[in-house]
């Protein structure tokens, strides 16, 4: 039988190579396990001062920081121990933290608002509270901020042409502007009347009913012989327009609504009864911030006795003269008289005939509601 000398050489290789494939099967189990217990029990190896190499790479840390091994293979420093507490010296403090500059640097806020500018005293009102107002204003309507000549009627610059058109309007939004003329009747809606001058005499300025309506403003209506009346019935709307020479200012029938202008020189002629305004029974009635120029002998700046009203507000006005200054509706609701300024004292009014002769007010019910109105003379209220 012949052999192989091969053979036995064949054998030994075969076992050393089944050797090698037994330590390289498991030394990667051995490296495994050692790398998961070492995980396990912190995976922390102490460096000793020395760093070992990596793939060539220097891996430093800091004296007494622990190397960790991850199971990847790769390797990073632990946390630096922190040193015992030892006594030191107190920190010293830092400084506050700046803002950061910003394109438009702002001021350091301050803890409280800066004072305000000194103004100017404020401009008297006759609504104002009572420490901007003043007393005894009759001579000097302006300074007390009332409507007098210079800030109502045709305004200064305005040249007036005689008006030729007819004295009863029929069409509607009829627009006067800039003329003289006499007394008109008007009987159509939205017609305006402004920068103009109507003149008596006549038993009515401004008559407007029938379903009429008007506006007059910065105009005046003179009914030159103290008899008749300036505006009648209802429907009309009045601003900045002197009311001159009538017997009565206005009388109202409903809907009508007066505002800083100016009446005077009503006068009591043949037995008749002089008011700034007197009416009879209606609704929704306005005037506000007019001045009531008025002289004695006559009856009131306003009566409404033995009437009854409905929607009434009378409110900073200047009244004066009169019986009584003021005659309030016998009934009605929602009658408000506000913020009016009574010429005074009362009495002896042949001495100072803006007087009343007997009072400020009468047949005012409780269910009129008069509320801040006062006296020219103290500022008291009454």
């Amino acid at each position: 039988m012949a052999y192989d000398i091969w053979q036995p050489m064949h054998r030994r290789e075969s076992r050393l190579s089944r050797v090698g494939d037994w330590f390289k099967r498991n030394l990667v189990g051995v490296l495994v396990g050692v790398v998961i217990s070492l995980l396990m029990t912190g995976g922390l190896v102490r460096a000793a001062n020395t760093p070992p190499n990596t793939n060539g790479q220097q891996v430093f840390c800091p004296s007494g920081a622990d190397l960790v091994v991850h199971g990847d293979g790769t390797w990073s420093c632990g946390p630096t121990p922190t040193p015992s507490p030892s006594a030191s010296a107190s920190p010293t403090p830092s400084t506050s933290p700046s803002v950061s500059p910003s394109a438009s640097p702002s001021a350091s806020p301050s803890t409280s608002p800066p004072a305000p500018t000194p103004s100017a005293s404020p401009t008297p009102s006759p609504s104002g509270p009572p420490s901007t107002r003043l007393a005894k204003c009759l001579p000097r309507l302006a300074e007390c901020g009332y409507p007098h000549p210079g800030n109502t009627g045709v305004p200064a610059g305005v040249t007036l042409t005689a008006y030729t058109g007819p004295s009863t309007i029929t069409t509607p939004n009829t627009v006067i502007d800039g003329k003289t003329m006499g007394c008109i009747k008007v009987r159509a809606a939205g017609v305006v009347i402004q920068n103009s001058r109507i003149t008596g005499p006549c038993s009515y300025a401004v008559d407007v009913d029938s379903g009429g309506t008007v506006t007059v403003r910065n105009s005046v209506v003179d009914c030159v012989n103290h008899k008749g009346t300036g505006f009648v019935w209802r429907n009309y709307t009045v601003r900045s327009t002197q009311i001159l020479n009538c017997e009565n200012g206005f009388h109202t029938s409903g809907n009508v609504d007066v505002q800083d202008s100016y009446i005077s020189g009503v006068v009591e002629v043949d037995d008749g009864h002089g008011d700034g305004v007197q009416g009879s029974s209606g609704s929704n009635y306005r005037f506000a911030h007019n001045t009531f120029d008025l002289r004695n002998p006559i009856t009131s700046s306003i009566i409404w006795d033995d009437q009854t009203m409905h929607n009434v507000l009378i409110e900073d006005n200047f009244f004066m003269a009169g019986a009584y200054t003021i005659y309030c509706p016998s009934a009605g609701s929602n009658v408000v008289y506000r913020n009016n300024r009574f010429y005074g004292p009362v009495g002896n009014w042949p001495s100072d005939p803006a007087r009343p002769a007997f009072g400020f007010w009468t047949n005012c019910g409780s269910w009129i509601v008069r509320t801040g109105n006062y006296r020219d003379d103290t500022l008291g209220a009454i």
